[in-house]
């Protein structure tokens, strides 16, 4: 009788053995649930855009307001990938009817941050001259903290011909508009606001050469969104060059191609909204070229009474004084 029992407890083991195995192997293999199973999420995003906008009133580099339409294009394709490429093209007018336009085109990378590349072509008319410049900038989009950096090289002639030009004694004195090469850099980042609103808060320093003049300083602003389709900034900035500078600027903008994003697996949905928003939102860089006048003087001898002159050196003094700055109204009232 021992043997049987024996041999019965054996077979009762290895009967509840193998049903705990196969319900372990079954809780293993079956996905684990905790509350009610959510879809993945699509994003809603706006990949094109035109913006209208004016800023007042002078800035670095100028010496009055100017408004600009502005568009941003990216192809629909993209909206899902990790690679997006776009294009932006803004147009300039200054409030004395002078023009400026930027073209320019760059690729985001979306990772745990958005890393971007961009080349532009920089135009600006003055009442002197015409200026031609290529840029180039790189940004590091993320969840909480911005950085961008960007580059500024004035390409061609960077000087005007001469203007205010006068003889007094054996100095011949004039004036040439100058154009500036430089850099800039950028840390940003959002702050809290409200359902409708957002803001954005961003300082950095700039430095821009050419001629013998330079200027270095630093600039900050604050810029605020109110229903995605309004925008208003406040920006200051100061250097021994340029000095404090404050400006205003007000934007309508005028979001489209919405499409919906698909949630990668490594992040959240609120991660994947905020990155996605990082790669449809404007490049922000100098976008008029940098100009300052220059005063020259050249001493000249008379030959002894003869029509010509020799010219000795040729030197800057002191600057020269700015050219009369205007107003949006005055812009309105041509």
């Amino acid at each position: 009788m021992q043997p049987i029992k024996t041999a019965s407890l054996l077979a009762l083991s290895l009967m509840l053995c193998g049903f705990s195995f196969s319900k372990a192997k079954r809780a293993m293999t079956e996905p684990k649930s905790f509350g009610p199973v959510q879809a993945p999420c699509d994003i809603p995003v706006f990949s094109e855009r035109i913006t209208l906008r004016h800023i007042e009133s002078k800035g670095i580099g100028y010496n009055q307001g100017y408004s600009t339409l502005e568009g941003f294009f990216t192809p629909p394709r993209a909206v899902n990938t990790t690679l997006i490429p776009f294009l932006d093209m803004r147009a300039h007018v200054f409030n004395n009817g002078k023009w400026a336009a930027n073209a320019g085109a760059g690729i985001r990378f979306v990772s745990d941050r958005v890393y971007g590349i961009n080349l532009y072509y920089d135009y600006r008319q003055t009442i002197h001259k015409n200026y031609n410049q290529i840029s180039a900038g790189f940004e590091a989009l993320g969840q909480c903290i911005d950085f961008r950096v960007n580059g500024y090289w004035p390409v061609a002639e960077t000087r005007s011909h001469s203007f205010h030009s006068r003889i007094e004694e054996s100095k011949w004195t004039f004036t040439k508009e100058v154009a500036m090469k430089g850099a800039n850099a950028e840390w940003g980042g959002r702050l809290k606001g409200g359902r409708n609103i957002g803001f954005y808060l961003a300082a950095g320093p700039y430095y821009f050469i050419g001629h013998g003049k330079h200027a270095f300083g630093g600039e900050g602003r604050i810029f605020a969104t109110i229903w995605d389709h309004f925008g208003l900034q406040l920006s200051g900035s100061y250097d021994s060059l340029f000095k404090g500078i404050v400006q205003g600027e007000l934007s309508l903008i005028f979001p489209f191609g919405k499409r919906q994003v698909q949630k990668r697996s490594n992040v959240t949905c609120a991660q994947e909204q905020t990155l996605r928003e990082k790669v449809y939102q404007r490049v922000d860089r100098q976008e008029i070229i940098v100009t300052k006048h220059k005063r020259y003087h050249k001493h000249i001898e008379d030959d002894g009474g003869s029509d010509s002159f020799e010219i000795r050196e040729e030197a800057p003094v002191e600057e020269a004084p700015a050219e009369e700055s205007r107003g949006f109204w005055d812009f309105l009232k041509r």
